[in-house]
């Protein structure tokens, strides 16, 4: 994209020499189940994490260069989430995979949101674990574009400790484990008849 264009003219360098710090933390668990509180809730400690923002998921290919001009974007945001009422602006703590749905082309199962009528062909994409080239080739899309916006997250906090939330990660821990052997990661559940009535 355009946007994506001045950004690796502008950070290309530094985005390919930061290095992630390898203990990220990744919280998990069934959406509903108060993983959004939790992780907002962590984040307010930001001497020791770094988090990916509304902002950094609505510009994920752009947001190091356009975040100082943010301020404009702000009227394009609701003040709260339409689910849930929990408070929602351009700085608030926001699911990673969201930005690497668009960096990946759509390597992601949240694709079917968009397009439903296809969502038995983004399943594969929930742990990459199904056998065939074709997965194999999502895997390896989605792992770059995944290590490329942890990159510039990192990058963006000044190198410190990952603090990433998306729900479809509970079905990825043996490739986040991969990735980084020594991530943390918290697990939330909740009674499966309050989490349905959460999501009604």
């Amino acid at each position: 994209s355009f946007l994506g264009t001045i950004e690796a003219l502008l950070n290309g360098g530094a985005i390919a020499r930061q290095p992630i710090d390898p203990r990220p933390v990744f919280i998990l668990g069934h959406p509903r189940t108060g993983t959004t509180l939790l992780h907002s809730l962590m984040a307010l400690d930001d001497a020791t994490f770094g988090y990916c923002s509304t902002f950094c998921v609505a510009f994920p290919s752009a947001f190091l260069w356009l975040e100082p001009f943010k301020a404009l974007f702000a009227g394009l945001v609701s003040e709260k989430r339409p689910m849930d009422n929990m408070a929602l602006d351009l700085d608030t703590p926001q699911e990673d995979e969201l930005g690497v749905s668009v960096l990946s082309a759509g390597t992601s199962p949240y694709m079917p949101l968009t397009f439903m009528t296809d969502e038995p062909s983004f399943r594969p994409y929930f742990s990459f674990k199904q056998a065939g080239p074709e997965t194999a080739a999502a895997r390896r899309r989605w792992t770059a574009a995944f290590l490329h916006l942890l990159r510039k997250l990192s990058l963006r906090c000044g190198g410190r400790r990952l603090l990433l939330k998306s729900p479809v990660h509970t079905a990825r821990v043996a490739l986040l484990l991969q990735l980084f052997p020594d991530a943390s990661f918290v697990y939330l559940h909740r009674h499966p008849l309050v989490v349905y009535q959460s999501a009604c």
